[in-house]
């Protein structure tokens, strides 16, 4: 019997098998970033990590449940950092929440940038390729939703917002922001910092950008 029967179809060799696993999420992060979905092979992914393609099928079963499972990380080192910002702000103004997870996206996606281009065409991925989202856990996809919806719900029970503005528009702004704000990142950065975009676009929010008509 060959090593491989003894181990199991697509058991991993390694003992660590934890480590190959974030190998091949980091690799297939940035592959997926690079070359979109259909682009990306199983054998550039694990090519990329390191590893042979046993791994791949053992943990993830297919390149569409790889993606689901990168999509699951991504969301829980963003929105994981987004819920603890959150709570540090506690009760303040609407301003400085919105600030305060600007900056933390600005700061995340600007130092890695597999991370930024995943994200920024994650949305468009999905669109394309409907499948995908059941591979991606349905409460993670509820976590972003909930973030989002938490600040404006909060905005809304301070009375932050002015009469005239309808929830949906907070909401609605929000996540242009979020999204173009991670585009800014993984393609247009240069060699402007993010943070002054932040400092621009609250500026814009707060009133002191424009000098009045």
């Amino acid at each position: 019997m060959s090593d491989q029967d003894r181990r199991g179809r697509g058991r991993p060799a390694d003992r660590d098998s934890s480590v190959t696993r974030q190998k091949l999420l980091d690799a297939a992060r940035e592959c997926f970033g690079e070359f979109g979905f259909y682009k990306t092979s199983n054998n550039e992914i694990v090519d990329r990590a390191g590893v042979t393609t046993g791994p791949l099928y053992h943990h993830f079963g297919s390149k569409s449940g790889l993606y689901g499972a990168v999509a699951d990380d991504s969301i829980e080192k963003v929105f994981g950092h987004l819920e603890s910002v959150l709570t540090e702000q506690g009760e303040s103004h609407i301003i400085d929440r919105l600030g305060a997870l600007l900056r933390t996206v600005a700061e995340l996606h600007s130092s890695d940038e597999s991370l930024a281009r995943f994200d920024a065409i994650g949305p468009l991925e999905i669109r394309r390729n409907p499948d995908l989202v059941e591979h991606i856990d349905p409460s993670q996809l509820a976590r972003m939703n909930g973030l989002f919806a938490s600040v404006v719900e909060s905005a809304v029970a301070n009375g932050e917002l002015n009469s005239s503005v309808a929830a949906d528009t907070l909401s609605h702004l929000i996540t242009v922001l979020y999204f173009g704000l991670i585009y800014y990142c993984a393609v247009m950065m240069l060699d402007v910092d993010p943070e002054e975009v932040v400092d621009a676009i609250m500026a814009g929010l707060t009133g002191s950008l424009f000098r009045p008509s």
